[in-house]
């Protein structure tokens, strides 16, 4: 690494700033103010220091303590075995240098992205890297392979493989920004296989939803029946269902939609049209803010399980079965992929692609209207 120090760049008045010029390597390499401003009659290029001015030894003393941050920074990280890069020392230089111990990187990381999450989500990440706090302390390039084996064995000690996934996927996401960053030599995942998802996704069939829409007992039921109808009608989570407001509901030559941000992403509204009969739910419910009655997700899927069992479903409802349900049907219906896509909020169409696989009755249907029978 090569220091220099220039004071070249004037100002309107004539007046420039003391810069270091600071050298990694030939193609990385930054200017940093010293904080040092004054005339160019006051600057020695040869001695590289203040000279004809009242603070001189003040302002000198100001761009040695600099120089020598410069020089701590980079013995500290050749001491600890990380590499130097240009970005890594500039932030160190504005106070917001990362900690040696990824634990911290990941949590100032974190809420440096805080703006661009939804809450749920922040805090969601928040506990996880409370979590590998607990697991231990991390310093930068300990993070290997086999500190993943040994964190996916602590995590397996209180819950199931596959709900290690969202824990490994963060920490995957933070180890590559600093491998990015050069703060990390190599990605630690690169040889660790992170768990998939092997839950079967269930949906209802059409059969099944007209023994729901006939149910008609208790009181309380009914009005589960009918949130989860809802679901089906529109691929709406639960969470964005019971924040739903009439501010919500749109008019788009002669139809109804909802234009809504998911509270899981927040990213891109979503774009719902409403059927007939999701319409006749809201007015049959419509409160004064939120359309819908508050009720907990625990509560609604422990209603659903009754319901099923009295109209004879042999199937697990819960709420997310609806959005599921809402997917595959109207695969069935020929509805494009990519448009179901943008119903359910989903970045890209490759989240939806698992409900193409499931709709056998769709493939068979459009071989019949191709009438494709030989190639």
């Amino acid at each position: 690494m090569r220091i220099k120090l220039i004071h070249n760049r004037r100002n309107s008045d004539g007046s420039a700033a003391v810069e270091l010029r600071v050298y990694i390597s030939r193609s990385d390499y930054f200017y940093t103010s010293t904080g040092v401003i004054i005339d160019a009659h006051q600057w020695d290029d040869k001695k590289k220091e203040v000279i004809k001015h009242s603070r001189a030894n003040a302002l000198n003393f100001q761009i040695r303590q600099l120089i020598n941050k410069v020089h701590t920074y980079e013995r500290t990280m050749i001491g600890q075995g990380d590499p130097l890069t240009g970005e890594a020392l500039k932030q160190h230089l504005k106070g917001k240098g990362p900690s040696a111990y990824f634990n911290d990187f990941m949590r100032e990381q974190l809420d440096a992205d805080r703006q661009k999450l939804s809450l749920r989500y922040y805090q969601y990440q928040v506990y996880i890297v409370d979590r590998l706090d607990k697991f231990k302390r991390i310093r930068m390039n300990d993070l290997t392979l086999e500190v993943i084996h040994q964190y996916h064995n602590y995590l397996l000690g209180f819950m199931q493989e596959v709900s290690t996934i969202k824990s490994h996927k963060a920490v995957r996401k933070y180890a590559l920004r600093a491998v990015r960053y050069g703060l990390m030599l190599k990605n630690p995942y690169i040889h660790f296989k992170i768990p998939s998802p092997k839950s079967r996704r269930i949906h209802l069939t059409h059969d099944e939803l007209d023994g729901l829409r006939r149910y008609a007992g208790i009181e309380r039921l009914e009005k589960v029946r009918d949130l989860f109808l809802f679901q089906c009608l529109t691929g709406l989570a639960y969470v964005d269902m019971q924040s739903l407001t009439i501010k919500d509901i749109y008019r788009y030559q002669e139809k109804h939609y909802i234009k809504k941000y998911r509270q899981k992403t927040d990213k891109e509204p979503q774009m719902i049209p409403l059927l007939n009969e999701a319409l006749d739910i809201i007015t049959k419910y419509r409160g004064n803010t939120l359309l819908f009655p508050r009720i907990s997700n625990q509560n609604m899927n422990g209603y659903l399980q009754e319901i099923a069992t009295i109209c004879q479903i042999d199937k697990k409802l819960t709420t997310h079965v609806g959005r599921h349900t809402f997917a595959v049907l109207m695969l069935e219906k020929g509805l494009p992929l990519e448009t179901i896509s943008h119903i359910l909020g989903h970045a890209s169409t490759q989240q939806t692609s698992v409900y193409a696989r499931m709709v056998v009755s769709k493939i068979y249907n459009d071989m019949e209207r191709l009438k494709i029978n030989k190639l």
